[in-house]
């Protein structure tokens, strides 16, 4: 009876260890996770910092226009998206971070909102608005909330973060602004006590 037993337990462990030698190679090999190309990660420029989806940028550059001061925003491909004009004409424009940078003389300041999940639908929201803006008329006179073919730098990243997080139903209000306002400076933006200031160059 005790040979029998023996055998039997040594038989059940052998079974147990191809189970285990089979199942258990399979197993893992399943649960292999080939790992894929690193994150795109883009600095400002002669910087070490990395921008981020969200992150607004203001210039205090005088633009061939005479209009002085820009805003722009980084989008969800870590590109520029910001809206031009010489008076009564608009155009989209997509930089790369480093264009933008050189076109605005490097007098660039970077403001980055608290929350990174309504920055990040603000970077995405810029460029559903780049396409639906088209060239469309460039006017200072439109008010903050409306969707109308007008548009303006300052308006354009406001409308990435209002419509881009909600919009009427608890979008992201920079500045708590009022929403009929007119002809808002780049300037104003930065004042948002949600916005930090990660960098700004020292021409600004």
């Amino acid at each position: 009876m005790g040979r029998k037993l023996g055998r039997w337990l040594s038989q059940f462990l052998t079974i147990c260890a191809v189970f285990m030698m089979v199942f258990g190679v399979s197993s893992a090999a399943t649960t292999n996770v080939i790992p894929g190309p690193d994150p795109i990660t883009v600095n400002y420029p002669g910087t070490s910092i990395a921008a981020a989806v969200g992150d607004i940028l203001i210039s205090s550059n005088t633009r061939s226009s005479g209009l002085v001061g820009h805003a722009a925003i980084v989008d969800s491909n870590l590109n520029v998206q910001q809206m031009l004009g010489s008076p009564n004409k608009l155009s989209n424009g997509t930089q790369s971070i480093s264009a933008f940078f050189a076109d605005n003389n490097n007098q660039v300041k970077v403001m980055r909102f608290n929350d990174p999940a309504k920055a990040l639908d603000a970077g995405r929201k810029a460029i559903d608005l780049v396409n639906w803006y088209g060239s469309d008329t460039y006017s200072l006179w439109d008010r903050l909330d409306s969707l109308s073919p007008t548009m303006y730098c300052t308006k354009f990243v406001w409308d990435c973060y209002y419509f881009g997080t909600g919009g009427a139903s608890g979008g992201v209000n920079l500045r708590n602004l009022w929403t009929g306002s007119t002809a808002v400076s780049p300037y104003e933006l930065a004042l948002d006590s949600r916005l930090s200031k990660i960098y700004q160059s020292s021409n600004y």
